[in-house]
């Protein structure tokens, strides 16, 4: 099992692990790796994100399948198509069973590794950072977009020692944020049509944290994405 420093939920767990293999690679030397020691964790957490994200798109699918039969069942008025199967994205490489356990043994590697510093393991995100709740300035959260099939889009954020985020989204032209929810646990999925039906759409969105129902920190950097109908 990996240490604390690996996020215990699996919105979070993509943030990291995006992070870990973007930033792996510059320290390769230094840390005294291979190749192959950054290409293998590589393909194991593209796998491991994989199967997150396959996940969250099946379990939204399967949550407008409940929603559609009981409006079969019990509603009023003509209704829509069918929903149709989610749109898949390609599949990576298939990995062997066990990507925590090799990550563990990778990040043990590295923590007693000659040239390893403090600087590098915050970076990586193998060291807990040090984070004031009470610091009104200072709490940034961190967090990815990714569209999903039907114009939905996941957001994927850190919580920390934080009770949540307000979620904010802009569209298309507009120029003013719209408060979408207060959320407390990742990933949120944002589940508007788009403005013209059938459309792809641009969606930007940001992040603040909440502590109790105080808003603390600063906004997060803005997340672009563009819907998949």
């Amino acid at each position: 099992m990996a240490g604390r420093y690996f996020p215990s939920t699996e919105g979070q767990r993509v943030i990291w692990m995006q992070n870990f293999i973007s930033k792996l690679p510059g320290y390769q030397t230094v840390l005294g790796l291979v190749l192959a020691d950054t290409t293998a964790i590589t393909a194991d957490l593209n796998a491991y994100i994989f199967m997150i994200n396959l996940s969250a798109t099946f379990k939204t699918k399967s949550q407008d399948v409940t929603a559609f039969k009981v409006d079969i069942a019990d509603g009023v008025g003509p209704s829509g198509p069918y929903p149709a199967n989610p749109t898949l994205p390609v599949a990576p490489a298939v990995v062997a069973f066990g990507v925590v356990t090799r990550l563990t043994a990778l990040v043990n590697r590295i923590l007693a590794a000659p040239g390893y510093t403090a600087g590098i393991g915050e970076d990586l995100g193998i060291v807990a950072p040090a984070i004031d709740p009470g610091d009104p300035t200072d709490p940034k959260p961190t967090g990815t977009a990714i569209a999903l099939p039907n114009s939905q889009v996941q957001i994927n954020w850190f919580k920390g020692a934080f009770t949540g985020v307000i979620v904010e989204s802009q569209r298309a032209g507009e120029t003013t944020w719209t408060v979408l929810s207060q959320d407390f646990s990742s990933p949120y999925v944002d589940a508007r049509p788009p403005l013209a039906a059938g459309a792809p759409e641009v969606r930007r969105y940001r992040l603040r944290y909440l502590q109790g129902d105080t808003p603390v920190g600063v906004t997060s950097d803005v997340m672009v994405v563009t819907t998949t109908p």
